[in-house]
């Protein structure tokens, strides 16, 4: 039987959140993922979500995401946002917005196990077909549109994870790399906006939770800073193999718990 909201929220408040050891392993991986996004321009969430249910329930990590990616991205768009196509933005928020309703009911009726192995699949096939270099012409790029907003709605919604479906609709557009980072944050950030008011209308945003994501907006902002700097030394197609090696782990790894194996 899948577990009820209620019960969630108890285990979720139960976690030492505020204990220094949790507050330091989170910290780490939430600068780490950072570090990741300011370098390659996507993947905090992809990183830090797999990472972070190791020791927090996913329903207390999920929203915490999306809280602490607000200033993550909101830093980045300050950055960006002449690169913005906004009409290309709006054309993918309204079926965002409808994924994002149905991804929040899956986060808020998901047992914990199911939840698990559901987005423990979705981020080992994604890191699995970008390694692969996998892309395909969309010969219809409205429909794609649509898909790729709702399915982006749907992951962001119920795992904090709404990037793979616009990173690869962007790749296979071969989009411009300053317009890809400027569109992706936007749709992102405006997503991530929306998303929270459903999260607190269904009880998944307690005061806890903001009170966590206000200390890790500092883990954030310098892991960003450190991979924005080191994007300009490190070869970034050879970082990105490398992280999405670790991001394919990191989903196995979500799998087995989910399955009750590890």
């Amino acid at each position: 039987m899948y577990t009820s909201l209620r019960y969630d929220v108890k285990l979720a408040k139960a976690m030492p959140l505020f204990d220094p050891t949790t507050l330091v392993l989170i910290g780490s991986i939430v600068f780490i993922a950072s570090m990741v996004n300011g370098l390659c321009g996507f993947g905090f969430a992809l990183v830090a979500v797999p990472f972070m249910m190791l020791f927090l329930s996913p329903k207390t990590v999920i929203p915490l995401i999306t809280l602490t990616s607000l200033a993550l991205d909101a830093a980045i768009l300050l950055e960006a946002r002449r690169h913005v196509e906004w009409r290309k933005v709006a054309s993918l928020m309204a079926p965002g917005i409808a994924g994002m309703l149905v991804g929040v009911w899956l986060l808020t009726y998901l047992g914990i196990g199911s939840l698990k192995l559901y987005i423990g699949v979705i981020i080992t096939l994604f890191a699995l077909a970008s390694l692969m270099g996998l892309r395909r012409d969309f010969e219809n790029e409205g429909a794609a549109t649509v898909f790729a907003g709702f399915l982006a709605g749907l992951l962001g919604g119920s795992s904090s994870i709404p990037g793979p479906p616009i990173v690869l609709f962007f790749q296979n557009q071969k989009m411009a790399k300053e317009t890809f980072r400027a569109n992706l944050i936007a749709f992102l950030l405006s997503l991530y906006v929306v998303t929270i008011p459903m999260y607190i209308m269904n009880g998944l945003i307690t005061w806890e939770l903001t009170r966590a994501s206000l200390i890790f907006v500092v883990p954030v902002l310098l892991g960003a800073g450190v991979g924005i700097r080191l994007s300009y030394r490190i070869d970034e197609a050879s970082f990105k193999k490398i992280v999405l090696v670790l991001v394919t782990l990191a989903g196995f790894m979500s799998i087995l718990t989910g399955l009750g194996i590890v």
